[in-house]
């Protein structure tokens, strides 16, 4: 009876294990943000967003990326990140970058805020946003 109890308890703990692990889980978009902001070291968020989400991305006390994640998951489906700064006490968005793609494209977007001016990088760009002195 023993033997029988065991087996039975291996069998669901396997199958449990089996199904945890093979579950599909939830489209997301993943992005990797970063900014540069004068001689501060660079920020990097890397993150996996759930379709149909907004979410708030805070890279430094003042700056945050804003992130809006489509419901679908097609070449026609369009992010769109914002770069956002409230030292004035105010939201003003310094950039808004959309890209289009599948979530199976991964989503990268840099920026360099240097002496009042905010540089755009695109996921192509050679090398980290820097500011040039």
């Amino acid at each position: 009876m023993k033997h029988i109890a065991a087996l039975c308890a291996s069998i669901i703990v396997a199958t449990v294990a089996t199904a945890a692990n093979g579950a599909p889980s939830p489209a997301q978009y993943k992005f990797n943000l970063s900014v540069q902001l004068e001689d501060a070291p660079l920020v990097s968020i890397s993150a996996a967003l759930p379709l149909g989400t907004t979410h708030t991305l805070q890279a430094t006390p003042h700056l945050r990326f804003e992130v809006e994640v489509p419901a679908t998951n097609d070449y026609q489906s369009t992010t769109v990140v914002r770069l956002v700064d409230d030292s004035s006490g105010k939201l003003r968005v310094l950039h808004s970058a959309q890209t289009n793609g599948p979530n199976s494209f991964e989503r990268g977007l840099a920026y360099a805020v240097c002496h009042g001016q905010v540089t755009f990088y695109s996921g192509v760009a050679s090398g980290p946003p820097t500011c040039k002195k």
